[in-house]
């Protein structure tokens, strides 16, 4: 993931949003050991308005999440990766 994520130029600087429910995806958006990252949890529970604010304030530069949340956060999270469908790990 940390390999990916600088291959698509999110540097160490920039705020990694991850709207995830509990899963295998999940443990591997937030495993980053080399990567230096902050990341934003954006739990999908919250209301839509409420994650939408999160995302604003915290001007994101991607949020990882999965198929069935990507709707949650489609207007204003600029980039956003699903896990579960978009991305081709090796």
């Amino acid at each position: 993931m940390a390999h990916w994520l600088r291959h698509q130029e999110v540097g160490p600087d920039v705020l990694v949003g991850v709207c995830m429910e509990r899963s295998a995806e999940m443990v591997i958006a937030c495993t980053n050991p080399q990567g230096r990252r902050t990341y934003v949890p954006l739990d999908p529970d919250y209301p839509r308005a409420r994650l939408e604010a999160i995302v604003e304030d915290s001007d994101l530069g991607i949020v990882l999440t999965q198929d069935h949340l990507q709707g949650l956060l489609a207007a204003s999270s600029g980039q956003a990766l699903c896990l579960d469908s978009q991305w081709e790990h090796e």
